[in-house]
């Protein structure tokens, strides 16, 4: 699978889990940070004010939160 990820070290992301929802996607990588992308209108990208992204973007967390498992849903 090609996904462009809109990071700089793009070619470093390796890639642990990945859940698909009906209109998104979520992909864990090996050193635990979290990306989203396609629709989110309704709070499924984890990222504030963004309704639809066609390029991965990373989730930030606050505090010290280490993420090991993602799922997606669809209803």
């Amino acid at each position: 699978m090609n996904i462009k990820f809109n990071a700089i070290v793009h070619d470093t992301i390796k890639i642990k889990k990945i859940a698909c929802g009906g209109s998104h996607t979520l992909a864990l990588t090996r050193t635990g940070e979290l990306y989203s992308w396609g629709y989110g209108e309704d709070g499924q990208l984890g990222i504030e004010g963004l309704k639809c992204i066609k390029v991965p973007e990373r989730i930030i967390f606050s505090g010290d939160r280490r993420i090991s498992k993602v799922y997606t849903g669809y209803a």
